[in-house]
């Protein structure tokens, strides 16, 4: 099983599935929440839609100059832009789904965003991560979480690596909206923080188990 790495493929896969969840009066929050795959009651998730579309039109923003060789007639990242213009302006938690379901299908938003997937896809044929991998990345950190939090490292030391692994977690739960470009952020961020700390680690720290296992992992 593979899961998409890329923005613009899960924003077409959610707002397809929402048009076709769309129904009467529904209210646009539930459904998005739906298809997002988290409860109804998590009305704090659908921040996550939003990012979604941040990182959608960072991708298509990227790839603006050749986008322009698919149809020269079609401003793709100005569909992006105003489907995100549309869900800023109308509140989702208390807007009827078929506001935002019929401006889709006169734009006609979704075929273009088919589109954009299909060129993406393409041109990044290998940027997708194995659903197993993934969880077994996700049981590693949540391993050495528990570790790194029972270990007699120093404080200080102990709750930088907590907050840098809390971090890679969150991206690995944000992987359906941010896709791969998120977790890269959240490892190389790690990384990043480790070189320019570890010349301060004292050396009771750098004597441990653990800090001789992670060292290896954490240098460039």
């Amino acid at each position: 099983m593979m899961e998409s790495s890329s923005a613009l493929q899960r924003l077409t896969l959610i707002l397809k599935e929402a048009v076709e969840e769309c129904q009467g009066d529904t209210l646009m929050g539930p459904i998005l929440l739906k298809v997002m795959g988290c409860d109804q009651n998590q009305s704090d998730k659908l921040s996550l839609f939003f990012t979604l579309l941040d990182s959608a039109e960072r991708e298509a923003e990227r790839e603006a100059e050749r986008l322009k060789n698919i149809r020269k007639n079609e401003d793709f990242l100005g569909v992006i832009k105003d489907i995100k213009t549309v869900f800023v302006n109308n509140h989702v938690w208390a807007s009827k789904c078929s506001v935002f379901a019929s401006h889709l299908r006169k734009k006609n938003s979704l075929t273009v965003l088919n589109l954009l997937v299909s060129f993406y896809s393409n041109q990044y044929p290998k940027l997708q991560i194995e659903k197993e991998y993934l969880d077994s990345f996700k049981s590693i950190f949540e391993n050495l979480q528990r570790e790194v939090g029972s270990s007699g490292l120093s404080r200080e030391l102990r709750n930088f690596i907590l907050d840098k692994i809390e971090e890679v977690l969150a991206a690995i739960g944000r992987y359906n909206t941010d896709g791969t470009e998120g977790l890269e952020r959240a490892t190389k961020d790690f990384i990043g923080d480790w070189i320019i700390i570890e010349n301060k680690i004292s050396q009771e720290d750098r004597k441990t188990r653990l800090l001789k296992r992670l060292k290896p992992i954490l240098e460039p």
